[in-house]
């Protein structure tokens, strides 16, 4: 959980780093009579910036050519892929949206 609820109501966010891949791998997990695919690619990225009162959300997402695009309010600017998964200057990621491989 991003966000922490304390004792007395007060309500702080989590900075701490997550790392992820751009894989999830969830194959040995699925039943033996599951013949599909269960590994995923990394499509798009919702970070937070600031705190549990503010803040601010943007999202990283792969485009249909395969490129990475940002998404921040009315802008959208192609990024690399570094970028997508590692945005620093106190952006966290906070939702991963995966696609699932044919």
């Amino acid at each position: 959980m991003r966000f922490n609820a304390g004792i007395m109501g007060n309500v702080s966010k989590d900075n701490t780093p997550v790392s992820f891949s751009t894989t999830l791998d969830l194959n040995s997990y699925r039943s033996q009579h599951n013949t599909h695919t269960s590994t995923y690619q990394l499509i798009a990225v919702v970070m937070h910036a600031g705190g549990s009162g503010f803040g601010h959300y943007t999202c990283s997402a792969k485009g249909g050519d395969g490129e990475w695009y940002h998404f921040d309010d009315s802008s959208v600017s192609k990024i690399n892929a570094n970028r997508a998964i590692n945005p620093g200057n106190g952006w966290s990621p906070y939702l991963l949206f995966f696609l699932r491989d044919k």
